[in-house]
């Protein structure tokens, strides 16, 4: 077995899929994380990130991952996270840096993306992919959110009440 490669990552991005989360990290870089191993059993590393997908954005994890090159691309590499945990490194100059504030079609877009992640997590969605979630009607703990196809910046709950995003 090759030695694994450690650093700390801040977290830009979470997709979940079916078969593994792919994490990708400040510098857009993709790790995945398996969800089982090949006797279906759950891997370590998925059970370790589970409680924090919903949060990680933006948050500091110390990995142990192995990186395999794409046979296809010579610049290109498979990165599998094989433990990970919060770190406890102290903060950078960038994670000290207060938020910035966002448009309301760059909110829209972070809410129908964690609406996503939580439908997918509860098994209501799996057919909802990232590509038409902005044309899809998402269930989540909110209720059902529905795009409005008029404006873009709303969304419509299931009670008929709009939440509009202001820019």
């Amino acid at each position: 077995m090759k030695d694994l490669l450690q650093k700390t990552i801040t977290i830009s991005d979470v997709q979940i899929e079916e078969r593994k989360i792919s994490v990708f990290d400040e510098n857009k870089k993709k790790y995945s994380i398996w969800r089982t191993k090949k006797d279906g059993q759950p891997t370590k590393a998925f059970q370790a990130f589970e409680p924090y997908v919903m949060q990680a954005t933006g948050k500091r994890f110390d990995i142990q991952h192995d990186e395999t090159p794409v046979p296809e691309n010579a610049n290109a590499f498979y990165r599998t996270i094989m433990t990970i945990r919060p770190s406890t490194a102290s903060a950078t100059q960038t994670d000290s840096q207060p938020n910035q504030t966002v448009s309301g079609k760059e909110l829209l877009e972070r809410i129908k993306s964690l609406e996503l992640r939580l439908s997918v997590l509860e098994g209501k969605s799996t057919h909802v992919t990232p590509e038409n979630a902005s044309s899809t009607q998402i269930e989540g703990n909110t209720g059902t959110l529905q795009p409005d196809s008029t404006t873009g910046t709303e969304l419509i709950g299931d009670d008929g009440k709009k939440i509009v995003i202001p820019f």
